[in-house]
Order: C-alpha cells, then sequence, then structure tokens
C-alpha cells in the first residue's frame, strides 16, 4: 500500500510561500516574510533582502517530494529520530 502514496507530498509555487524562519545551530534565528511578491528580512531586525537570494529557496519548500516510504516498528524509532 506504501507504493500507492505520491512522492509529492504537496504542489505549490514560491509565491505559495509567505514565511520561512530558520533557525542554524550557534547562530540567531532569523524570519523572512513575503509581502506583495517581496521578500524582507523580519527578525532580528526588518530588512529588504533580495528575491534573487530567497525564491529558490521557497520554490523548493513548496514542491517538497518524499524519496520513499517505509514501515517501521516502534524499535525503529530512533534509527530515524523519531524517539524524542
Amino acid at each position: 500500500a506504501l507504493v500507492l502514496l505520491p512522492l509529492q507530498l504537496w504542489e505549490g509555487k514560491s509565491d505559495d510561500i509567505t514565511q520561512l524562519n530558520v533557525t542554524i545551530p550557534n547562530s540567531i534565528p532569523f524570519g523572512l516574510n513575503q509581502i506583495d511578491g517581496n521578500w524582507k528580512l523580519t527578525s532580528p531586525k526588518e530588512v529588504p533582502v533580495e528575491n534573487s537570494a530567497v525564491i529558490p529557496v521557497a520554490g523548493t519548500i513548496a514542491s517538497i517530494k518524499a524519496d520513499r516510504y517505509e514501515t517501521l516498528t516502534t524499535d525503529q524509532l530512533k534509527d530515524y529520530g523519531l524517539d524524542n
């Protein structure tokens, strides 16, 4: 039955993504918002950013695909980081 599930998790465009929050270890988290087609850094402070730097990332997120589906047993949760 897993083989019948679509690999395309959802279908979208970069314009469909309106907010991104990014956390990088040992760095200050930051947020980006798209308003009227233009991206802006919204935290830690508000600054316009170049759309060409954000649109490829938003497009990738908007059309993300799964590599595969797997059936897991409860003793395998730790192998996939799902034991928290």
